[in-house]
């Protein structure tokens, strides 16, 4: 357990505070306690609202508001999906230099995204997974393995996924550091670890990205992810589940934000290729 919270009285109404952000939790509440500067009004109503309601205490009333009236991402067109799971990364796994050149490409030895280093905008897929003959190999591997362990079939190879090969958008699911939302070319399986973001018009890729690497959407994430600290490099380990990206609010943005952000996605994609 990292956090609590107190209840001292019931009602429909209070306040709240959080020490999240402070290193030294004990001297913020001896603080918060003796002065009502870092309270903010508290409406259960609002909160019972609210998916995350059992951990978004500390949000202010103005950001449950938008939270509450924005779509959310998947309401959006924009579908956080998991993806590959091949319960044996070291048999199926390999660097992509490692590869020959000849055997690499769609049906043999394909680019597998699978998280990595805090990267926003863009990062070296470095990682192709094995999938000759369709993964038979893996499909065989899949079965025996269900079989002999009696687990559920999760996300093994004989899960047929439509999003395979398709651009898109990737992340570290599990990161000390904030999320960082990058390009997922066409071409690539995902994995578990590295889920992918997907949309039916990829011309809304561009601006989500932007939307995705804003200090904004790392705020309205932090709703729903448990925690005992703010997020910051180097703190407890976190995981992005696609659940939390898809339920945060995608907002509408005014005529021409959309392509202005679209254009200085693209821009940082570049420079960080270039990089």
């Amino acid at each position: 357990v990292e956090a609590a919270c107190y209840v001292l009285f019931s009602g429909p109404d209070g306040r709240a505070m959080s020490a999240l952000a402070n290193h030294d939790k004990a001297a913020a509440l001896a603080r918060a306690v003796s002065s009502l500067e870092h309270w903010h009004h508290l409406d259960r109503r609002r909160l019972s609202r609210v998916d995350t309601a059992a951990i978004s205490y500390w949000a202010p009333p103005e950001v449950l508001d938008a939270l509450l009236s924005s779509l959310s991402c998947e309401e959006a067109g924009l579908m956080p999906r998991v993806g590959l799971q091949t319960s044996d990364d070291f048999r199926f796994l390999r660097l992509q230099w490692e590869v020959p050149a000849t055997r690499f490409g769609t049906g043999k030895w394909v680019a597998f995204a699978k998280g990595g280093e805090y990267s926003p905008f863009a990062d070296s897929i470095h990682l192709a997974v094995n999938w000759f003959h369709e993964a038979k190999e893996q499909r065989a591997f899949a079965s025996a393995h269900a079989d002999r362990t009696g687990s559920a079939r999760g996300n093994d190879a004989t899960r047929d996924f439509e999003w395979y090969y398709q651009a898109g958008l990737t992340y570290s699911e599990r990161t000390t550091s904030d999320i960082s939302v990058r390009v997922l070319p066409e071409g690539c399986i995902t994995g578990t670890s590295g889920p992918g973001i997907f949309a039916r018009s990829t011309r809304r890729l561009a601006t989500a990205l932007g939307y995705f690497c804003s200090a904004v959407f790392r705020q309205l994430l932090e709703l729903s992810i448990g925690s005992g600290d703010a997020v910051a490099s180097g703190s407890a380990a976190r995981h992005y589940t696609v659940g939390n990206v898809a339920r945060c609010p995608f907002p509408t943005f005014a005529d021409g934000a959309a392509e202005f952000i679209a254009a200085a996605s693209i821009r940082c994609i570049n420079a960080t290729r270039e990089l």
